[in-house]
């Protein structure tokens, strides 16, 4: 039930800001890079130029801020979600079950097992959560994300980026 209403805020929203550092940068970056395919409006913040404030400056009510949350939390995850919540944006979040302070500011919060046998932790709860999110908004979206699809395609063999 969770998921299915983190698929729809994604659906809906006016635009979806999506927030990670460290480990959950590349969570971040993947997220982004699945959910631009299928519809507009989304960010991945902070960008290039890591103007955090800048980035999220226009954050408001119908639109969404994604955040990932994982262990070894950084310091600046938690005004991010203040300020999300202060400006009437909706918060998803995506962590671990070490997570204590920010589930109680999100609208929804997806939870996945991290911690591995190994030296580093495992996201792939993670990212099989992140790909089976995007498929479904774009799947919600429908001819919306079909045609944004057609056109990246067109968009493609206009530049001559990929080989077929």
């Amino acid at each position: 039930a969770d998921l299915d209403r983190a698929i729809a805020i994604g659906a809906e929203s006016r635009r979806v800001c999506i927030a990670g550092f460290r480990d959950g940068r590349v969570l971040a970056q993947y997220m982004w890079a699945l959910l631009t395919q299928v519809r507009d409006g989304v960010l991945l913040v902070p960008g290039a130029g890591l103007n955090l404030a800048e980035d999220l400056a226009d954050l408001g009510p119908g639109d969404v801020l994604v955040v990932m949350d994982f262990r070894r939390r950084v310091a600046l995850l938690r005004p991010m979600v203040e300020h999300a919540n202060g400006v009437g944006a909706r918060v998803v979040i995506l962590t671990d079950p070490t997570a204590t302070e920010l589930p109680s500011r999100a609208d929804v919060v997806l939870r996945c097992v991290n911690r591995s046998a190994g030296v580093f932790d495992s996201y792939i709860a993670a990212m099989s959560i992140i790909n089976y999110f995007c498929t479904r908004v774009g799947v919600v979206l429908g001819a919306t994300a079909r045609d944004r699809l057609a056109h990246i395609e067109e968009l493609h063999d206009h530049y001559g980026d990929l080989h077929r």
